[in-house]
């Protein structure tokens, strides 16, 4: 009756009324009394149990109810089991520390990390059964996350059990030292400093330390192997070494596992019911469970979770929850049409048919283990048994360089947006089966974890809406980061797929916007339609056109690029003269073309002339002006420039290059608009529309007078390679407006502007990273871009780090066949190509690994396709 007279006296007889509603619904649906145990549901993803044990326990519970994870299983106190350690010292801690070191290159995609123990008082269970908790993981959250504790209650540990300055100060590490007796230890805090500063020297202590005990948590794969091995390795030296008595060393470890593994110093669950929402994909639950989460959140927040803080109400509400959150559709077993074994070698790959469906997978050697995935990129659906599988998993997209990680199926790199579907796979019988529901195996691709009510006090704030702020928000949530967040943006839509502007000026929002309303409001992001104007960092708020302020915990600056003008007569007061960034701009165009037969002029010569050259020359008299001698020469330069010009000459456009422009005339039929393009040799091009294509500035306005922030001399934001501005606390710059170290080949670090769409969605999902795992140094990922030029061109890496003084020339450019590589010195730093497939993405994984072979190699004639799979 406690439960019941604390209710009366909180919130009062309706809210306990509710609560018992919601128990007995609970009860009836969910079961109540012992989970009987029962076979764990087939995984689509390989997971590894790694338990600590010691003779005298009983662990065979493990293997008879978790067939289908595998199991490592220590015996700590046995030199002659199987798996066992050097010295049984630090509790729980060594086992695991030894696991990681031994497995760090063969690791399962998730570890969990377990005690021998199936009941135990810390486990989230209302009959505190350990498989309860195992049976109803969610593996999608782990890996999006990284790293799970496995209790959701906050006894022992939470909200903030260590503070370790402070704590310091109480009772200083040398004094405890000094006094320590076995059966009266120090407490952990006050030697949790000193401790931190020996298993983590250079890393920022936290103010505060939290976590849920009991060292029971599931770590990615990923997220392990974001140390270098060396640094477990050292933490298990200052295991066996440090003089701290075993209860004491484990325990500092309990409390530091999930700093080692990127989180913040506090990582607690919300008090309210709230907490669970993100993990447990509330939205996704039949509807008679999402009412009752719902009531019970309600309630949470009414009661401000004193309710819910209840340990055994919050138990039962996260084990029924999770017991509810079947999908509508089963998974079943499906044989694959003429394969009769797993023999696929590591960067193998082969598309299949599926037996009884409509549908084909493609089988491959994930880094080291055969399984399927969806069959076709997610972007523009480009078949991926056409692309390039890295012996490290990583699978690359032949068309537009998106990277998947076959192991889980998470992307990688963008510009994909939703991850592939994996499914089990297994050989029997001289055939080989794979588990899935139709409906997934059909579609090929599975919707990231992006559902989520947000909690807590922290705020990221997005100001942009292209394609960085999609990198941003998809980040964000698929890496399980819970606080709220808020994109305020100017373009009037949300963000759109914007390269399909300029090769096809197509202005239809259902077409170009990569995700709907629903999509944001079911994440909880808040789509702000208006213009920032001022930031003061010293308060964290942003200040609008509208008069709008916003405060933020973390800000993002997204702005991208404003189209430069020509400061020439008559270009800024004529009509009919365009620059294309948004959908509005291609809606004017498209307007202005009408029935077509008009005489447009593009002024520029790169790409996005050159595109907008090929889009509008059907059914009209099209002229390209360039200063170059060819067009792209910058960056292709003039020979490969040359084989493009041919290729858009063919369609119909027509060139002036090495020229420059003198004036625009009016009309003579309505002096309002243009009528002509003079250029400086004297040549009157006749013209109804012209569209400049002169490239693009950083988009900063809004700070050039801010006493705080630094621009860079062309207007831009200095970064370091996570994107935190320079100079600048929790702030970030991505895309055009951001100048930032690359380290690909031949950068050394040197600082560039990288105005690929891209290379923005990248940028972007590296800030995600980095806020919600700051201790984890962020990974190079190869600049890709694509162009429709009459031909599709591909084109990885960086010219505008080191330069180049070469191009090696390859293929038949008179089929339209053909790959150049532009080096510096012997390096090659960057390449591009037409109808090579897929020799770019086998480059941008090769330049990723800094694998790339060199000038020499490429002029003997080698092929990079012939490398094989990278590794």
């Amino acid at each position: 009756m406690s439960l019941l007279r604390r209710g009366f006296r909180t919130v009062g007889l309706p809210v306990v009324a509710l609560v018992l509603c919601a128990w007995l619904l609970v009860a009836r649906f969910g079961g109540g009394g012992h989970l009987a145990p029962r076979p764990a549901q087939a995984s689509l993803r390989e997971v590894e149990i790694v338990v600590a044990s010691l003779k005298s326990e009983n662990t065979s519970w493990v293997q008879q109810y978790l067939p289908d994870w595998s199991h490592s299983i220590y015996v700590v106190d046995d030199p002659a089991a199987k798996l066992t350690v050097a010295k049984n010292k630090g509790r729980e801690a060594m086992v695991y520390l030894t696991h990681i070191i031994d497995r760090y290159d063969s690791l399962a995609p998730i570890t969990v990390f377990a005690h021998a123990a199936r009941f135990a008082w810390h486990n989230d269970d209302p009959d505190y059964d350990a498989l309860a908790t195992l049976h109803n993981l969610q593996l999608d959250y782990v890996r999006s996350s990284g790293y799970v504790n496995l209790r959701c209650v906050w006894v022992l540990g939470c909200p903030g059990e260590i503070r370790p300055k402070l704590d310091a100060l109480d009772e200083p590490y040398e004094n405890a030292m000094r006094n320590l007796d076995p059966k009266h230890p120090p407490a952990t805090k006050q030697v949790y400093k000193q401790s931190f500063q020996e298993l983590l020297p250079g890393e920022d202590m936290p103010e505060l330390v939290g976590v849920s005990c009991c060292s029971q948590f599931a770590v990615s794969w990923e997220t392990i192997r974001r140390r270098p091995r060396g640094d477990y390795v050292r933490w298990r030296d200052w295991l066996l070494n440090t003089e701290l008595i075993d209860d004491l060393s484990g325990r500092v470890l309990e409390y530091t596992w999930h700093i080692m593994f990127g989180k913040e110093g506090v990582y607690c669950p919300n008090p309210s019911a709230q907490s669970f929402i993100c993990s447990l994909h509330l939205a996704e639950l039949p509807l008679h469970v999402r009412l009752l989460m719902r009531t019970i959140i309600r309630l949470a927040s009414w009661s401000q979770g004193r309710l819910l803080n209840q340990p055994v109400l919050r138990r039962r509400i996260l084990l029924n929850a999770r017991i509810f959150s079947t999908t509508s559709t089963m998974a079943e077993e499906y044989k694959l049409k003429g394969v009769t074994s797993l023999t696929l070698q590591p960067g193998d790959k082969v598309e299949v048919d599926v037996e009884g469906l409509d549908a084909k997978v493609l089988l491959v050697n994930a880094a080291g283990k055969v399984q399927a995935v969806g069959p076709k990129c997610t972007h523009y659906g480009a078949p991926l048994v056409k692309g390039v599988l890295g012996h490290n998993g990583k699978l690359t997209c032949p068309w537009h360089g998106a990277c998947f990680n076959t192991k889980t199926g998470d992307i990688e790199d963008g510009p994909a947006l939703d991850p592939l579907p994996v499914f089990k796979t297994i050989e029997r019988d001289g055939a080989v089966y794979i588990t899935g529901d139709a409906d997934t195996i059909k579609a090929g691709r599975r919707k990231p974890n992006f559902k989520c009510t947000s909690i807590g006090a922290d705020k990221v704030l997005v100001v942009g809406g292209g394609s960085g702020a999609l990198g941003v928000v998809e980040g964000l949530r698929n890496g399980g980061y819970a606080g709220a967040i808020t994109v305020v943006s100017n373009e009037g839509y949300l963000p759109i797929d914007r390269p399909k502007l300029s090769k096809a000026l197509l202005t239809d929002l259902s077409k170009l916007q990569w995700r709907d309303a629903e999509w944001y409001k079911s994440g909880s992001v808040d789509i702000v339609q208006d213009e920032v104007v001022d930031v003061d960092f010293a308060a964290k708020t942003v200040s609008t056109k509208s008069g709008g302020k916003f405060a933020y915990t973390k800000l993002v600056l997204s702005t991208g690029g404003t189209p430069r003008l020509l400061p020439l007569q008559g270009f800024k007061v004529l009509g009919n003269i365009f620059t294309l960034r948004n959908v509005g701009d291609a809606g004017k165009i498209n307007e202005a073309i009408g029935d077509k037969g008009k005489k447009i002029v593009i002024i520029g010569s790169s790409f996005i002339g050159m595109e907008i050259a090929v889009a509008t020359s059907g059914g009209n008299d099209v002229t390209v002006v360039g200063m170059e001698k060819a067009p792209l020469e910058r960056v292709l330069g003039e020979t490969v420039g040359n084989f493009i010009k041919k290729g858009v000459e063919s369609k119909g456009v027509k060139f002036y290059l090495s020229a420059g422009v003198e004036k625009a005339e009016p009309s003579a039929s309505d002096p309002s608009k243009v009528g002509s393009v003079w250029l400086k040799d004297g040549t009157k091009l006749d013209a109804d529309i012209v569209i400049l294509g002169v490239g693009v500035a950083p988009a900063t306005e809004y700070l050039r007078n801010n006493s705080v922030v630094r621009l860079e001399g062309d207007g831009s934001l200095k970064t370091d390679e996570s994107f935190s501005v320079v100079g600048l606390k929790d702030v970030y710059a991505i895309g055009d407006i951001a100048t930032y170290p690359y380290h690909g080949p031949g950068g050394g670090g040197r600082y560039v502007r990288i105005e690929h769409w891209n290379v923005a969605q990248n940028a972007g999902r590296t800030v995600a990273a980095h806020i919600t795992n700051p201790n984890v140094k962020p990974e190079f990922f190869t600049p890709v871009f694509w162009s429709a030029l009459g031909a599709q061109l591909r084109y990885c890496g960086n010219t505008i780090a080191s330069g180049w003084d070469d191009v090696v020339l390859q293929g038949t450019p008179d089929e339209g066949k053909w790959v150049a590589y532009y080096t510096k010195d012997d390096t090659v730093v960057a390449m591009a190509s037409m109808g090579m497939d897929p020799v770019m993405a086998q480059c941008a994984q090769l330049m990723q690994l800094n694998k790339m072979p060199s000038k020499k190699q490429i002029q003997g004639g080698l092929d990079v396709l012939s490398l094989g799979a990278p590794q």
